[in-house]
């Protein structure tokens, strides 16, 4: 249900882009296309819990008391990754690679990441598809196994985004990759938090925002999605792995 609301939503936009056609849009319909997740999840707690079941996976999602801690490092990480590729860059390049814009826009980009990719991405793939393989699989495995369907669910974005259409096999190669490796990342923090969708959302919205900072030459996206591949590497899944020993 998840890929099935959100390839829907994508489809006029492929459509268009691909036949030159001009069926009815509307204007932020690429950013509709995030609340796939977010529906599908109320969508099957509804079937199944009716509106009891609604209102009690948005109190265990939403509601969950959480560390300041977990908030702080969800929103400061990707910054700091987003630092230290700024600093590399201007070693490499002898420039910053940034696209310039006034702070209030940042933070209007901010918020719209968090609303859109974040909540509505979040909800679903954390919030709900990933506690229901948990039941059956390692942590780990089944943050691989929602990696899979996640990366399946971008599919339209490369017949109508120019993003993902640009990118050559090598560079989707290296985005699957990253997808994996992030999936492990936010499947962990949300474990850690007490399943609070908040925190996987806050790190999602921000890990995008920071990208939208570097212009088109910049190396900057590379270097962050490399820092959460070294990241999860050498912090993330060794406590995964202790858990499950653990378990």
């Amino acid at each position: 249900m998840v890929i099935l609301i959100s390839w829907t939503i994508e489809f006029p936009l492929v459509i268009n882009e691909q036949l030159g056609w001009s069926l009815f849009v509307l204007p932020a319909q690429h950013y509709i296309s995030a609340f796939g997740p977010f529906l599908a999840a109320i969508s099957t707690m509804f079937i199944f819990g009716g509106f009891s079941g609604v209102k009690s996976f948005f109190v265990a999602r939403f509601f969950t008391r959480t560390s300041l801690l977990w908030y702080l490092f969800a929103l400061g990480v990707p910054i700091a990754f987003f630092m230290i590729s700024l600093f590399i860059q201007n070693i490499i390049t002898g420039h910053g690679g940034l696209v310039e814009l006034p702070w209030i826009e940042w933070l209007g980009i901010w918020l719209l990441w968090i609303f859109t990719f974040g909540i509505g991405e979040e909800t679903g793939w954390r919030g709900f598809v990933l506690p229901e393989f948990q039941m059956k699989y390692s942590p780990m495995l089944a943050a691989f196994f929602v990696a899979v369907f996640w990366a399946l669910w971008h599919l339209p974005y490369f017949f109508e985004d120019h993003g993902f259409m640009g990118m050559s096999a090598l560079m989707i190669a290296g985005w699957f990759l990253g997808l994996v490796f992030g999936s492990l990342l936010l499947s962990w923090m949300f474990n850690k938090s007490g399943q609070n969708a908040w925190i996987p959302a806050l790190w999602h919205g921000t890990y995008n925002t920071v990208l939208q900072f570097s212009s088109v030459d910049s190396w900057i996206p590379s270097l962050v999605t490399a820092m959460v591949i070294i990241f999860t590497s050498f912090v993330v899944i060794p406590r995964m792995k202790k858990k499950a020993r653990v378990d």
